[in-house]
């Protein structure tokens, strides 16, 4: 997982290949349940379509910091 200010995007661990982009603006919501969690949902515009995305990471209150700031 990469994250800027402006995206999160995926990469294939094998290859590290991005294979998804969801940009934060079209993000509806976003947050962290737990405190390795972190969650957002996308809309319909977002280039995978709209959906549900769960991560798992340490990173989780360093990411949600980092968009909430946008």
């Amino acid at each position: 997982m990469l994250v800027s200010r402006d995206l999160i995007s995926f990469e294939d661990p094998k290859t590290n290949i991005l294979k998804y982009d969801f940009p934060v603006w079209l993000m509806r919501r976003f947050g962290k349940k737990v405190p390795d969690g972190f969650y957002f949902e996308c809309g319909r515009k977002c280039p995978n379509g709209e959906g549900f995305i769960n991560c798992k990471t340490k990173s989780a209150k360093e990411i949600h910091k980092m968009i909430s700031r946008k």
